[in-house]
């Protein structure tokens, strides 16, 4: 059994979800936590999401609902990277509309352009989700426990 679990844009490529996270529960000792941070709100769904194989995106609700039905005692449900959401939200609407200039690759991680521009809101936020939640981003955050 393990103390902790990590599970990074996990649930989000695999075809059972609810399956997914009650084996990290089941493998968690007694007090165990588990970690999830998934992208968040299908209405953010681009060509990245299919180029690495996303099957859905969620709510913190929904995460959260996964995560007690799991057995798991939710101790923290936030959004995150909510200083994304605006322009994520942007290329989402111009990519149904495809009005997006086209891409060699639908996968965001080859887009550094706006890294020094990010890391530092980045940090900030990390500062602030220390004390405090946010209401949108596009990634879930749920730290839950094993009883």
């Amino acid at each position: 059994s393990f103390d902790v679990a990590v599970g990074i844009t996990l649930l989000y490529t695999v075809n059972d979800d609810v399956a997914a996270l009650a084996e990290l529960a089941r493998v968690l000792r007694a007090g165990g936590a588990v970690l999830l941070l998934e992208p968040a709100f299908d209405s953010l769904r681009r060509a990245h999401d299919v180029t690495v194989h996303g099957r859905r995106r969620y709510r913190r609700h929904e995460l959260a609902d996964i995560a007690m039905r799991s057995g798991l005692r939710v101790r923290r449900a936030t959004y995150a990277y909510s200083f994304l959401a605006p322009p994520a939200a942007v290329l989402a609407v111009l990519e149904r509309r495809g009005t997006q200039p086209p891409q060699e690759t639908g996968s965001d991680v080859d887009r550094r352009a706006l890294d020094q521009v990010f890391a530092p809101l980045a940090r900030a936020e990390r500062r602030w989700l220390n004390q405090h939640d946010v209401p949108v981003g596009t990634s879930v955050v749920v730290v839950a426990t094993r009883d």
